[in-house]
């Protein structure tokens, strides 16, 4: 009975070692649409530490619904976090929906999407208690409602700071108090 417990422990373990599902990794390159990424984490397989090679071409998940969307520049050396879809998505990745997979491989590391903005310790960046932004942000467009920047290349009259006035993508003048939108017309 144990030679056939020991069989099958070892079989699981080894195709749950070929289950991929989420790898941490680091941009190697940034693409026009996608980009090229490094898993930092070893595979172990046989007592053997497995350095993974890197992955190319690789959708990156951007925050967006409708026609707007939030899309981060995105640089070599930043991490992301790899989601190996449960099937091949190469049909949808094409632009066909509902159909059977191009081929029958499953949670392969080709088919990977990037979800980047993940830090380790050196880089963790505070949950603030407010929405909050930061960095140097070109496309503002049109803005509605009341909103919290901490924003410390924010720019008013040429001025770094906070408090001030600009206008919008679209012609109209927002006005900023101590980092809140107070007042746009």
């Amino acid at each position: 009975m144990d030679n056939l417990y020991d069989t099958l422990k070892d079989a699981m373990s080894s195709v749950l070692a070929n289950v991929h599902t989420v790898l941490i990794a680091k941009i190697t390159a940034v693409n026009e649409a996608t980009i090229n990424a490094k898993p930092v984490i070893n595979r172990v397989v046989d007592n053997a530490s497995i350095e993974l090679p890197e992955f190319i071409e690789i959708p990156v998940i951007n925050i967006q619904g409708g026609g707007s969307y939030l899309a981060m520049p995105l640089a070599v050396g930043d991490y992301c976090m790899l989601l190996i879809t449960e099937r091949c998505f190469d049909r949808w990745w094409n632009g066909e929906d509902n159909i059977e997979p191009l081929e029958m491989r499953m949670f392969d590391y080709s088919d990977a999407i990037a979800l980047v903005g993940i830090n380790n310790k050196n880089g963790l960046i505070a949950i603030p208690t407010q929405p909050t932004m930061k960095g140097d942000f070109k496309n503002i467009g049109s803005l509605t409602g009341t909103s919290y920047c901490d924003y410390p290349l924010f720019k008013t009259n040429g001025e770094s700071g906070d408090t001030g006035t600009f206008t919008s993508q679209d012609g109209k003048t927002i006005t900023v108090k101590n980092g809140i939108i107070t007042n746009i017309s």
